[in-house]
């Protein structure tokens, strides 16, 4: 169980939802087509709950869905959204993440509307993973 194995696993199971790029790829979306999913990592610290026999850990993560923002993009947004969270969702089997991760929280998601005559309207929705250390 490792925090990179959590973030791909993540990463394929919001393949369904749009194309994803993490690392380096995450970095850079401007050219992007869209919609692309971006993951990044923002924090990691000692779980609040250290109820296991070995340390588990936190990580703080930032998933974020960029689309056109046609006339009436709103819906979409929440369409993606919904997907989105049912991608975060445990595994048939009630595993987080295929076993990687201990659990998965969504913290709350906020939109970014276009301005100036933008053309991209995002979500970010922050996660927190916990996972077991080494």
């Amino acid at each position: 169980m490792s925090v990179t194995e959590a973030l791909s696993a993540l990463a394929l199971k919001l393949a369904a939802v749009a194309p994803v790029r993490t690392g380096r790829g995450a970095l850079e979306t401007t050219s992007a087509a869209l919609p692309v999913i971006t993951v990044w990592s923002r924090s990691d610290a000692l779980a609040a709950e250290q109820d296991y026999d070995y340390p588990t850990y936190a990580r703080s993560a930032v998933i974020e869905y960029k689309a056109s923002a046609g006339d009436d993009y709103q819906p979409a947004l929440d369409a993606a959204l919904v997907a989105i969270r049912a991608a975060l969702e445990p595994d048939a089997d009630g595993r987080w993440l295929g076993g990687s991760a201990l659990m998965l929280r969504q913290e709350g998601a906020t939109f970014s509307h276009p301005v100036d005559g933008g053309d991209a309207a995002v979500i970010q929705i922050s996660i927190t993973l916990d996972y077991a250390g080494a």
